[in-house]
């Protein structure tokens, strides 16, 4: 959990969590800034439409009004294209998550 908060707080949430997550040691000391380390993306561009509708229903005599809103998602395709390194951090993350659930779940 620790692990995932500093990556929703940051965009780089430092060595001992993309050890955690990386498959190739990220060293620990640096004198210079080093140079942004490229992403691979494992989604394509993709597109979708919805549909929504919206209806006023006037049942009642006084102020009171309800609207309801119902959306549908149109079909879709999504291609996704994991690398072998995507696919091992994508396990140690699971991993990690399921273990941290699981020691959550003891403390309660």
């Amino acid at each position: 959990a620790d692990a995932m908060q500093a990556m929703m707080s940051s965009m780089d949430p430092g060595p001992d969590i993309h050890n955690l997550f990386s498959t190739i040691p990220v060293p620990t000391t640096s004198t210079s800034p080093s140079p942004p380390i490229p992403h691979d993306y494992c989604c394509k561009p993709f597109s979708f439409k919805i549909r929504m509708t919206f209806t006023d229903t006037n049942t009642t005599t006084g102020p009171e009004k309800e609207s309801y809103c119902q959306a549908e998602l149109l079909p879709f395709h999504i291609d996704i294209d994991l690398l072998p390194h995507q696919q091992r951090q994508y396990s140690k993350l699971r991993n990690i998550m399921i273990s941290q659930q699981r020691i959550d779940t003891m403390l309660h």
